[in-house]
C-alpha cells in the first residue's frame, strides 16, 4: 500500500522520475492532476513505437496505485501526459 494521499504519492512518483532523468512536473489538466513531462530520456524510442508510453503507464499505475492514462505526444518531439484518475 502506499504511503500518503493522492497529492503526496504523486508528488514521490514526480521526483522519481525525475531521478531518472526525466524532467516533469505535477500540474492540473481541466480539473485533474497530470504528470506532464518536458524533457524524457526515452525520447529517441517514442516515434513509431508507442508501447513506451504504455510502459511508464504501468509503472505510475503501479507506483501510486491510481489509475493513469498516457496522452502523450509520441510525434517527432515526443511529449509525455500521464493523467491521474483520482477519484
Amino acid at each position: 500500500m502506499p504511503l500518503g494521499d493522492p497529492q503526496t504519492r504523486l508528488e514521490t512518483a514526480v521526483a522519481i522520475l525525475n531521478e531518472l532523468g526525466g524532467m516533469v512536473a505535477l500540474e492540473m489538466c481541466d480539473d485533474q492532476y497530470c504528470i506532464r513531462g518536458y524533457s524524457c530520456p526515452l525520447a529517441a524510442a517514442v516515434p513509431g513505437h508507442p508501447e513506451v508510453c504504455r510502459c511508464a503507464e504501468t509503472f505510475l499505475t503501479e507506483l501510486i496505485e491510481l489509475p493513469i492514462q498516457a496522452q502523450c505526444d509520441a510525434s517527432e518531439t515526443p511529449q509525455c501526459c500521464f493523467v491521474v484518475q483520482t477519484t
